[in-house]
C-alpha cells in the first residue's frame, strides 16, 4: 500500500512575516511563492520550465516570468525539479511523527 501524503503542512506565520526574503518581495510575488509551496507539497518537485511552473499555479506566464528571477532564490534546482528546502524538512518531520 502506498504511503498517504499528508493533506497539510505546518505554516509558521511568524517565520514568514519576519523573513527578510519574504519582506523584500511584492505582495503579488508572495502569493505566487505560497502557491508554489502548496504545489510542491501536493505534487513534489516543481517543473524546471518557467512556463510549466506558471501553469502549475494558474499564473499568467508573462507575469510569472517577471517574478521568477526573484522567486527562484527561494528554491533549489535539483534533477527532479525545483524544491524549497524548508518545506522538504517539514515533510520529513511529519513522516517521523507518524
Amino acid at each position: 500500500m502506498a504511503e498517504q501524503q499528508s493533506p497539510a503542512f505546518q505554516f509558521y506565520f511568524k517565520d514568514w512575516r519576519s523573513s527578510k526574503r519574504v519582506s523584500r518581495i511584492s505582495f503579488k510575488e508572495r502569493g505566487m511563492y505560497l502557491e508554489l509551496l502548496i504545489e510542491q507539497w501536493d505534487k513534489g518537485p516543481l517543473p524546471l520550465l518557467v512556463a510549466e511552473l506558471a501553469e502549475s499555479i494558474g499564473a499568467k506566464e508573462t507575469d510569472f516570468k517577471k517574478s521568477w528571477p526573484t522567486l527562484k532564490s527561494c528554491f533549489l534546482q535539483t534533477a527532479e525539479g525545483w524544491v524549497n528546502e524548508r518545506l522538504e524538512r517539514e515533510r520529513v518531520k511529519q513522516k517521523l511523527r507518524k
